[in-house]
């Protein structure tokens, strides 16, 4: 009997490869954190100061949804908010890209589109579904806030996602094969 290689190499070697992966996927987690909290800080920042200016009531009485919904969205505590929906966001597009994966959805349907392909048949519902955990986790009231507050760091990781999943989930067939 042989060694079982996924994807052709050792088990060491695989493992060695779940690891770096591992790290990279880290890596780019704190990244996409850090740089959601430096978007929702300076957002915020501009908030502030527009909420100062004269023409704010103007907008309050024209557009009172919007300010508000917006002002919901701004009042949070961004760090929290940050952390929160990137680690929703990577743990839903993990999920997504390793079932697709495992069923050749990705081979099909991921792989041999083009980016805005990809951004329309997958990050487009991947935003929604983050929204949707992100809603409850969050306790956001509104779903639109919660899609606003999910694009970002589902943008960012998704197709990351894809390309790990692709790295180190065999295909079905590959095991039946085995």
């Amino acid at each position: 009997m042989g060694k079982i290689k996924p994807h052709g190499l050792g088990v060491l070697g695989y493992l060695r490869k779940v690891g770096g992966t591992f790290l990279e996927a880290a890596l780019l987690t704190v990244a996409v954190i850090l740089f959601y909290i430096l978007l929702l800080y300076f957002t915020k920042s501009a908030w502030h100061i527009f909420e100062m200016a004269q023409y704010q009531q103007d907008y309050v009485s024209e557009s009172s949804y919007s300010y508000r919904m917006a002002n919901d969205f701004l009042t949070r505590d961004f760090v929290d908010l940050a952390v929160r929906t990137t680690l929703s966001a990577v743990a839903i597009c993990f999920l997504v890209a390793f079932v697709c994966q495992f069923l050749h959805i990705s081979r099909h349907l991921y792989f041999s589109r083009g980016f805005w392909g990809k951004v329309f048949l997958f990050g487009f519902p991947l935003i929604y579904l983050v929204a949707l955990h992100v809603r409850h986790l969050a306790a956001i009231t509104d779903l639109d806030i919660a899609v606003t507050a999910s694009f970002v760091p589902t943008v960012c990781v998704f197709m990351s996602c894809f390309k790990y999943a692709r790295d180190l989930i065999p295909e079905m067939e590959d095991l039946i094969k085995k």
